[in-house]
């Protein structure tokens, strides 16, 4: 056969069987045997675009609502945990366990260092997902959850409540 075919779609096109919002390209190059070091190059340069344009949407900014984008990864990532839960557009705080959990992170934050870093990679960050009830949401000033990262210790009400009354000071409500 003179032409080759060579399809790729990348792996991360669908988050949870969903479109991805991004955008990223079904690729479908035909070349012949003579330009397939070219076909390669051009493959490649696209697919660093691609990844690219994909992490300057995921955590672009430090707004608590979540947009497509950042709701169908945490969607996928959460699977196990969030039941009928969806976050696209759901206001989450985020906060970076460590050894005491105490701290809240902005989102931009929390995406570049707590899960960009490993879905690249193609891990899966550490994450606990801690759904508000309506009484928490409204002492909260209005958040729908928590997402943890990295926390040694698994949060129990306790410290939910804990961190609630801190996030509420903070948003002076």
């Amino acid at each position: 056969m003179r032409g080759f075919c060579w399809y790729y779609r990348a792996a991360l096109a669908t988050f949870g069987g969903q479109p991805s919002p991004v955008g990223w390209p079904v690729i479908l190059l035909v070349t012949g045997a003579s330009s397939m070091k070219a076909s390669a190059t051009l493959l490649f340069i696209l697919l660093a675009t691609c990844q690219a344009k994909s992490q300057r949407v995921l955590g672009a900014n430090n707004n608590p609502l979540l947009n497509a984008s950042e709701g169908h990864l945490l969607d996928s990532l959460l699977q196990a945990r969030r039941q009928s839960f969806e976050f696209t557009n759901k206001r989450i705080a985020f906060i970076y366990g460590g050894s005491t959990g105490n701290a809240f992170q902005p989102k931009s934050e929390f995406f570049s260092k707590n899960v960009l870093p490993w879905t690249t990679e193609g891990k899966v960050p550490g994450l606990q997902l801690l759904i508000l009830t309506d009484a928490e949401k409204s002492r909260s000033g209005g958040y729908d959850a928590l997402v943890v990262a990295w926390a040694k210790i698994l949060f129990t009400q306790r410290k939910k409540d804990k961190m609630l009354k801190k996030l509420a000071a903070q948003r002076g409500t």
